[in-house]
C-alpha cells in the first residue's frame, strides 16, 4: 500500500501499512514511515509497531506500547540524542 492512501486497510496478513512496506512472513504489524519516499522492509515479524519519523525509528511489541511514553521521556532527557529529536 502507498503512503498517500486516505485509509490504510489490513490485508490478509493483518498488517496495517501507513507507508511503503515490503514484507515476507510478517503478520499483525502496524508500519508507519513519515517520509513519502521511504520503504520499511520486514521479515518474520509478529505483532509489532514500527514508526519511522525524522531521524528516529521505534520498534515495539504491540503488547508493550504502554512503555513508549517512559522511553521517550528517557530519550528526551539524555543529551546524546538531542540532535536527533
Amino acid at each position: 500500500m502507498e503512503c498517500d492512501r486516505a485509509v490504510a486497510e489490513a490485508k490478509c496478513d493483518r498488517n496495517v501499512e501507513l507507508c511503503n512496506h515490503a514484507s515476507t512472513d510478517s503478520e499483525g504489524c502496524i508500519v508507519y514511515a513519515e517520509g513519502e519516499g521511504e520503504l520499511v522492509a520486514t521479515i518474520g515479524l509478529r505483532d509489532v509497531v514500527i514508526v519511522r519519523a525524522g531521524k528516529a525509528t521505534l520498534i515495539v511489541d504491540k503488547a508493550r506500547t504502554q512503555e513508549i511514553k517512559p522511553l521517550l521521556k528517557k530519550i528526551q532527557q539524555d543529551g546524546r540524542y538531542q540532535h536527533l529529536l
